[in-house]
């Protein structure tokens, strides 16, 4: 299983893969199949500051690699998290 992940900085995307990939191993070892949980895939030049309009172009991209698409906003953010949802 590949993850990928959209934040809004470096310090996010640190404390995030290490939360999804505990959360993953978690999940996973309940599972009756093998599953090989990857590192996560991140967008190296879009953050989750920027336009709705970027990141959804992003996440797109990113998801054709992904299985599972994890998406970070502070939660100064939430309205903006909001138009990514709606859009």
């Amino acid at each position: 299983m590949r993850p990928g992940l959209l934040v809004e900085g470096d310090s996010d995307r640190r404390y995030s893969e290490a939360l999804i990939r505990k959360q993953l191993d978690v999940l996973v070892e309940q599972s009756e199949r093998h599953v090989e949980v990857s590192s996560c895939d991140t967008s190296p030049d879009i953050w989750t500051n920027k336009s709705a309009a970027d990141v959804l172009a992003e996440a797109k991209s990113l998801a054709r690699d992904c299985d599972l698409l994890f998406v970070h906003c502070d939660w100064d953010a939430a309205d903006k998290a909001h138009d990514y949802v709606h859009i």
